[in-house]
């Protein structure tokens, strides 16, 4: 198999299908002495591409989720709600733990800081909820949630990926079994979301905190805003980009076993080729998702307010009204999460796929792969056959 991309491999729905050297591209020439049937080509010509002679490329197999062969936009985002309906169990009941988790620290920050009952209050402004040690506890609750939420992200996303190859090859696997192939990883699996999820970030932070100071030394408040926003833009297009060429480091750490730092670099070597597929594919099945999150939370967050809102707008509302409002709001979010985590999960898993198939010829592997799958598995302990 060719390490290089695009090297070794041409996909016969996209360009001519290759055929025997110096041989014709679709079967035998028929024989000149052959009388050609009522509408057919001349005695001794090469048969079209279709018609009576043409016998045109076999479908690629498709034992799981998406065929094997390389996908189309269409194809992995279909691929990822695929994947949750074959598998909706572990899919979305791991993305349910992960999101109740995160919800359960909003809701008690949230209710600790009282700041609901006070945005509710005539004339009231977020400015002016709360004290200061209460935005001290929010503070530090916020970022406890931030924490749990990368170390939880990682354990959901890797073990995610695990699902995601298996259901490639038609394969299912059961929680114990994606959590002992996870375990191992999971050390590079935090560093590596850490590193993929801050670097895109990283610029626009350094050059918004840049503006600022330098707004503020030489020409005060409005110095500092127009510094910041200068420094955002200047680099807001290389966050961007690296948000896309680091798009793979979660799957390509997963599933090829490697370290942080070397699935970053396998993730930019994958993406590098076909940079803007791969962007605009991740920022479709993003605005997707958000779609998707505001439909399913929408009528919560609708319900939770009216019970809010029961004792009237002119008054705080009462105690239990607020945290009814805040359980339900985080039950919405839990029941989207569930279903949009898996599935962001799924199209980025799918996209690593996708571009393994296309430079390195991995649909062979997986075709392999896919024939055997019924036989006990080569290396009990490693990855799906192909991967690595």
């Amino acid at each position: 198999m060719s390490d290089q991309p695009g090297g070794g491999w041409a996909n016969p729905a996209w360009g001519e299908p290759a055929g025997p050297a110096g041989g014709p591209a679709y079967g035998p020439v028929p024989p000149p002495d052959r009388p050609a049937p009522p509408g057919g080509p001349p005695p001794g010509s090469a048969p079209p591409n279709y018609g009576p002679y043409a016998r045109g490329p076999d479908p690629a197999p498709k034992p799981g989720a998406v065929p094997l062969r390389p996908l189309g936009v269409g194809e992995m985002l279909d691929g990822a709600l695929s994947i949750i309906r074959r598998q909706p169990r572990i899919t979305m009941g791991l993305a349910a733990v992960v999101v109740t988790v995160q919800q359960a620290i909003s809701v008690v920050a949230q209710v600790s800081t009282g700041s609901i009952g006070g945005a509710f209050l005539p004339g009231a402004n977020l400015a002016s909820v709360g004290n200061p040690l209460d935005s001290l506890v929010g503070a530090g609750l916020s970022v406890l949630n931030l924490v749990v939420a990368t170390v939880l992200g990682a354990i959901l996303t890797g073990m995610l990926m695990v699902v995601v190859g298996e259901s490639v090859v038609g394969r299912t696997v059961d929680l114990a079994e994606v959590w002992r192939r996870v375990k191992p990883r999971f050390w590079a699996l935090l560093g590596g979301s850490l590193l993929a999820g801050l670097l895109p970030w990283l610029g626009v932070i350094l050059a918004a905190a840049a503006g600022l100071a330098l707004g503020l030394t030489v020409n005060g408040v409005a110095g500092a805003v127009l510094g910041g926003l200068l420094g955002v833009i200047l680099l807001v297009f290389p966050g961007a980009y690296l948000w896309g060429m680091l798009s793979l480091t979660t799957p390509a750490i997963t599933l090829e076993r490697l370290g942080p730092l070397r699935g970053l670099r396998r993730s930019w070597q994958l993406v590098r080729p076909d940079f803007w597929r791969v962007w605009g594919t991740r920022a479709l099945s993003s605005v997707i998702g958000s779609f998707l999150t505001g439909i399913i939370s929408t009528p919560f967050v609708v319900v939770g307010t009216i019970v809010l809102l029961l004792g009237g707008v002119s008054t705080q509302p009462a105690g239990w009204r607020q945290i009814v409002f805040l359980v339900i709001s985080a039950v919405g979010g839990i029941v989207a999460g569930s279903v949009v985590q898996p599935y962001l999960s799924g199209v980025i898993g799918l996209l690593y796929v996708d571009r393994r198939m296309r430079g390195e010829g991995l649909d062979i592997a997986l075709q392999e792969t896919a024939r055997t799958s019924r036989m006990p598995q080569a290396v009990p302990d490693g990855p799906p056959g192909g991967w690595a």
